[in-house]
């Protein structure tokens, strides 16, 4: 997806944003920018901040220090004229059970009291649920429920956009079609949108920057045309003795870039070129290689090897 062109108008900046939960530091001293007409993607673990991160730019709870600034305004609980600029779909969206989906949007419409009627159906339209809008929450699959989520947090036409954990429950088809109301709202509405997610191979598709949220920290922000920069090529080795492996890369070869994945299997990086030199080193001393493959790694790798595979529980 193209890069949207930079500008000097910045609807979401952050500096020193911090939140603590007894004495547990769920998002730490975060400086973050998102420029108007962006699709911002922060990506994170479970556990890793990104939902505090959401509710400290809506308001909804404040910084323990540090200060947000959403639409030009700095961002507090009673700042009702940010969160009337702004769509907001939770990591979890609460219904009304015996409502219909048209029910629902009805009553957002007269918070928000926007005057037009028609707005409910061009919302379910846009969200493929025209054909489901006389049907009560409780009857709604998980998909049409997150599609009403969104229908929700469109209603009233924001500037901005902020969605927590939006493809969550949404089938390949409703996938594809937010993606492709998102490019919609971004090019044709100037929209900014704002989301976070677990899933970075979604935040790819999607978002004109990206930035990876570690343990409450920024631990990388890019923009999507330095993606490619992130992914490595290597060289996937399945060999008898892994360890003993590894010794010769290091010692004979000089080649001290690569990892034991598992007993038995090495990766090695950018080290394309010297496939068969390093398949020879191997078997001449000793080592049975069952397996070389040329590989490259995808940006769901380098995401784990930012991350690590020990969160648990979303702050």
């Amino acid at each position: 997806m193209p890069s949207v062109t930079s500008t000097t108008d910045v609807v979401i900046r952050t500096r020193g944003l911090s939140k603590d939960y007894h004495r547990v530091r769920a998002v730490d001293g975060l400086d973050l920018t998102v420029q108007r007409g962006a699709i911002y993607a922060l990506v994170g673990r479970c556990g890793s901040g990104k939902t505090t991160v959401a509710r400290m730019l809506l308001g909804l709870i404040l910084p323990t220090v540090g200060e947000a600034y959403v639409l030009g305004r700095p961002v507090r609980r009673t700042e009702v004229e940010i969160r009337e600029r702004v769509g907001y779909l939770p990591d979890k969206s609460a219904f009304y059970s015996g409502l219909t989906a048209r029910e629902t949007l009805e009553v957002q419409r007269r918070l928000f009291g926007i005057r037009a009627r028609r707005r409910i159906d061009e919302v379910l339209d846009v969200m493929g649920m025209l054909d489901c809008g006389d049907r009560k929450v409780r009857h709604l699959s998980e998909d049409e429920r997150q599609r009403l989520g969104i229908a929700r947090a469109l209603l009233h036409e924001p500037e901005l956009l902020v969605l927590d954990e939006p493809a969550q429950r949404l089938d390949a088809v409703s996938v594809r079609n937010l993606r492709e109301l998102l490019e919609h709202l971004v090019f044709e509405r100037q929209v900014t949108v704002f989301l976070c997610d677990q899933d970075i191979g979604f935040a790819e598709q999607v978002a004109t920057r990206i930035g990876v949220l570690h343990n409450g920290r920024l631990a990388q922000d890019m923009d999507s045309s330095e993606v490619g920069e992130h992914r490595r090529d290597y060289l996937e080795v399945t060999v008898s003795d892994s360890r003993r492996a590894a010794w010769l890369i290091e010692e004979l070869l000089d080649l001290d870039d690569y990892a034991v994945l598992r007993d038995g299997v090495l990766r090695i990086y950018e080290s394309l070129d010297r496939s068969a030199e390093i398949n020879r080193c191997l078997q001449e001393n000793g080592i049975d290689v069952s397996r070389l493959t040329t590989e490259r790694a995808t940006l769901e790798e380098y995401f784990v090897d930012v991350t690590g595979a020990d969160e648990e529980g979303e702050q």
